[in-house]
């Protein structure tokens, strides 16, 4: 019986976390389960606890770094989109795909982390140097750092 199908059979009871059930199911099923719960808005709090409780049995699992990092993209939670990313970047190294280095760009412009942002897109397009996206993102992180300079200066 999938994760998902045990989750529904249990309606979404905490008790499926404090029973420790979790620990039955691979970081595959539990990343494939959540992103079937992101499909419907009143899910997502179900989704972050069981994001939540996949990284903690699972901390090092590129599933769950990628779709921990994607539940905090959509809370806006900018310090872990970094976090969760930086470690997936961390394992997965060369075979990091190039959204993966566009969502972290994007984290560390929120958080005003402008040289970390450029460090991180210049070593994407080393991987990646045709994808439109992370070449879009040289353009906006250097009109961004060009404004702040002109306005440094106009002070």
């Amino acid at each position: 019986m999938s994760l998902y199908q045990q989750m529904l059979d249990q309606q979404f009871s905490i008790q499926f976390f404090q029973q420790g059930l979790i620990k039955r199911f691979e970081p595959k099923e539990i990343r494939e389960t959540i992103q079937v719960l992101l499909g419907k808005p009143e899910h997502h709090p179900l989704a972050q606890a069981l994001g939540d409780a996949g990284m903690a049995i699972y901390p090092e699992s590129e599933d769950m770094l990628a779709i921990c990092g994607l539940l905090a993209a959509i809370r806006e939670d900018w310090e872990m989109v970094i976090e969760h990313l930086l470690m997936l970047l961390a394992i997965r190294e060369q075979r990091t795909d190039a959204l993966t280095y566009k969502v972290l760009v994007h984290a560390l412009k929120q958080r005003m982390e402008y040289e970390a942002a450029l460090n991180v897109l210049t070593l994407g397009l080393q991987h990646h140097p045709d994808t439109p996206e992370l070449v879009a993102e040289v353009h906006s992180l250097n009109q961004m750092v060009n404004a702040m300079v002109d306005q440094k200066r106009a002070q």
